[in-house]
């Protein structure tokens, strides 16, 4: 695996659903790349953002919204460096010399 940069989170859109008396937002960020696999198992621990592909979705208040962002490009990063350091580590044990 190459190194990849942490996903970024490019855009969100925030949709009002204007037809119910809730007051949270549907929103929907589109990331910089697609999540590896393991980023994707480790965003499963955080059940209120759903991946998919490039996009993660997620619901909050309004006045909630910016944190939320901030929460999920938190997240991507820590998932991402999780996975880099794993792979660092895994690199380092194929380059031991097997003892005799």
């Amino acid at each position: 695996m190459g190194s990849l940069a942490p996903p970024l989170v490019a855009a969100v859109r925030a949709d009002t659903p204007w037809n119910t008396r809730a007051r949270r937002i549907e929103c929907v960020a589109r990331l910089t790349r697609r999540l590896t696999s393991s980023e994707r198992a480790g965003m499963s621990r955080f059940p209120e953002f759903t991946v998919d592909g490039d996009r993660v979705t997620y619901s909050c208040r309004p006045e909630e919204a910016e944190e939320c962002e901030k929460r999920l490009a938190l997240l991507l990063f820590d998932c991402a460096s999780r996975e880099r350091r794993a792979v660092s580590r895994r690199r380092r044990s194929a380059l031991r010399p097997v003892s005799r």
